[in-house]
């Protein structure tokens, strides 16, 4: 594959993620307020015990509307009401920000891979193909030379290392085997619809690398957050 058909390939990804990120948006938004994100976070602090306030506090809370005291109060209350949000908070304000906003980048991602591996829409056909021998076409590639086994092994394996990271990053507990059954599961459905739509070659071990892919990922998050923890021990 040339380098021209490669950026075709991006620009296309690229543009599927726009389009799923802008659906994506508004939908979860919307589906936040309904659930009544806001009203839940209200009973929690209305049920949470406070401390024990001052005598000036105190004076303050029982002096009558309109007073020095009492405008003074509502002027810190607003301030503490509203500090400086950062984007993610101000994207999702009835969720999660962090949560929220990894779970956006992976609908994205999604989007894009499905463009890149299944629907390949706008990028022409190819006549459905379809390997289920292990390892044949890995030993075929490595036997035609240096770049063809690269494009085949690192490219099917760093599609889905961004799939890895976000499980890992949005998840923390997930499991190892969890991470490889999730990426192993993605890229046998795209595999299954690029055979249905006739949009390239369905191959095994296209199955096997991407879940490796999604692996080393999830190994990359893991070990980022160990090294943070050890880091702040020392």
């Amino acid at each position: 594959m040339t380098a021209a058909n490669i950026l075709r390939y991006l620009a296309h990804a690229a543009l599927f993620a726009l389009i799923a990120a802008a659906i994506w948006l508004p939908a979860r938004r919307i589906w936040l307020k309904r659930r009544g994100t806001q009203a839940d976070l209200r009973i929690k602090q209305r049920n949470r015990p406070h401390p024990r306030p001052s005598d000036r506090r105190g004076f303050c809370a029982q002096a009558p509307a309109g007073t020095e005291c009492a405008h003074g109060q509502q002027e810190s209350g607003a301030s503490r009401a509203n500090p400086r949000k950062s984007l993610p908070a101000r994207l999702f304000p009835d969720g999660d920000p962090r949560q929220e906003a990894l779970l956006l980048a992976m609908v994205a991602y999604l989007a894009a891979l499905a463009e890149i591996i299944a629907l390949r829409i706008g990028l022409g056909h190819a006549a459905r193909t379809l390997n289920l021998i292990p390892l044949e076409t890995t030993l075929a590639q490595l036997r035609g030379g240096a770049w063809p086994l690269l494009y085949h092994s690192l490219g099917n394996v760093g599609w889905f290392v961004p799939l890895g990271a976000l499980l890992a990053a949005r998840n923390p507990n997930l499991r190892f085997w969890a991470a490889l059954g999730i990426g192993a599961g993605i890229s046998a459905a795209m595999e299954l619809t690029q055979y249905l739509l006739s949009t390239g070659v369905t191959d095994v071990d296209d199955v096997w690398l991407n879940a490796l892919g999604a692996l080393a990922g999830w190994a990359l998050v893991r070990g980022g957050r160990t090294l943070r923890r050890r880091m702040r021990r020392t």
